[in-house]
């Protein structure tokens, strides 16, 4: 089964990106919702992307000590968008961060791909590359990060929220 991608995408800061896509995380991976007098369950497999250089989405699904964890062991949307630039490339597979939700219904079933600060330094990256004669784009970013995916098998088994403005 192929995952379905759900993007929020805004140019405009302070809309609510970021709010929204937790929301609509933590309900679907939920195993427990009520809705007008009846009880339902989701319970789909969720990874969110947060693919957004202020790494709110991050900061607001993992606690501190995780989110050093994954930045010091090189483990997030900008490591493994500098890694195609770069030799060796960084494993998508490895840059989840798995059981991130504080909200028990989730029953482990919320998954997150987090963000650096560092995103805002991948332009440079890209432009450092172009000088040298390496032509990167925006659809080749986009290509790359959803061949990863497939490959490691991440779109077959999970449902992606995807949070995007950088990428947009």
């Amino acid at each position: 089964m192929t995952a379905k991608v759900i993007s929020f995408i805004n140019l405009k800061g302070g809309v609510g990106k970021t709010t929204l896509a937790l929301a609509a995380g933590e309900i679907l991976a939920g195993n427990e919702w009520w809705y007008e007098g009846t009880d339902f369950s989701l319970h789909k497999k969720v990874l969110m992307i947060d693919l957004d250089g202020q790494s709110n989405l991050t900061f607001a699904i993992l606690d501190e000590e995780k989110i050093r964890n994954c930045w010091n062991n090189k483990m997030s949307t900008y490591h493994f968008f500098s890694s195609l630039l770069e030799d060796p490339q960084v494993s998508i597979n490895s840059c989840v961060s798995e059981r991130c939700s504080n909200i028990i219904s989730t029953a482990g079933c919320l998954h997150v791909i987090p963000s650096s600060f560092d995103l805002f330094n991948f332009e440079e990256k890209v432009m450092e590359a172009y000088e040298t004669g390496r032509k990167i784009d925006l659809n080749f970013l986009r290509r790359a990060l959803k061949w990863a995916l497939t490959e490691e098998g991440l779109l077959n088994m999970l449902l992606l929220i995807v949070r995007r403005t950088y990428l947009s």
